[in-house]
Formats: C-alpha cells, structure tokens, sequence
C-alpha cells in the first residue's frame, strides 16, 4: 500500500496513476497489490496551494506490505507566488 500524506493547505484537484487511488482530505492512497522487484510506475497528483505563498510544503509518502521493509520518503516543495502582469493598453480616437 502506496499512502501519500499532503499537507493540509492544499486542495487534491486530481490524481493520475495506473492503478485507481483513494482520495481523503489529506491523504491519497493506492492498493499496489503484489509489487515485482525493480518495477517503477509514475503517479501525478495535482492539487492548489490553499495560502502559504512564498513557504514550504512538506509532503510523506510511505509505503508498507505485509512481507517487506516500509519505506518512506519525505519532500519540501517552495512556494512561489504566481505574479501576472497585464499591459494597459490606450487607445487614442
């Protein structure tokens, strides 16, 4: 079992992966199954940023099986303000 725990100011807006995932407030996981060794796959989750502009999200994923070591990975991911600058453009007539 895959479980990834967000932080709690960001919103899921949606999950890709090849195995179907559930999602709770904070917390996506997936029901890998039996895992061969040396076998990779990619999972995208999109979500917002719900405020802590220009701080750091902190992001867990753990994975565990009945028969094997767990492991565990961590992530910090900066914030940046998103700044849009739109030209003012006059029209003389």
């Amino acid at each position: 079992v895959l479980t990834d725990t967000l932080p709690s100011d960001v919103t899921v807006v949606g999950v890709s992966s090849p195995t179907s995932a559930t999602v709770t407030a904070q917390q996506v996981v997936w029901d890998l199954g039996t895992v061969v060794s040396d076998t990779m796959g990619t999972a995208v989750i999109t979500v917002t940023v719900d405020g802590n502009w220009g701080g750091t999200l902190r992001n867990v994923a753990n994975i565990t099986a009945a028969d094997a070591f767990p492991g565990y990975a961590e992530l910090y991911t900066s914030i940046q303000p998103v700044v849009l600058y739109l030209p003012i453009v006059m029209k003389v007539s």
